[in-house]
């Protein structure tokens, strides 16, 4: 299992955004993000029995499908920066978005 870090960027995105409720950072294995995390509110989210949670702390969940674990070895960093594609996730409404590092 993946030891998940955030940067400093990417933790003060998260207090801005968990204002709004709890959060779930998805990674998916899925054809158009590919393992772009994509954030949104937990009561918003609905995972299957593929999803492993990785990380869980105050109010934020990180969760990756159980066949793309091993992409990531022994660590996982997510930070954030100014540019903001069409997305669902949470932080494009602020120009940001979420990324591995």
């Amino acid at each position: 299992m993946p030891k998940v870090q955030f940067t400093k960027n990417a933790l003060e995105l998260l207090d801005r955004l968990s204002v709004q409720g709890s959060l779930i950072i998805h990674i998916s294995d899925g054809c158009c993000d590919g393992t772009v995390p994509n954030c949104y509110l937990k009561d918003e989210f609905f995972s299957d029995d593929n999803d492993v949670v990785v990380y869980e702390q105050h109010e934020v969940q990180v969760m990756i499908p159980s066949k793309t674990i091993d992409r990531f070895k022994d660590s996982l960093t997510i930070d954030v920066h100014d540019r903001a594609p069409s997305s669902f996730s949470l932080e494009v409404s602020l120009d940001k978005r979420f990324y591995i590092v």
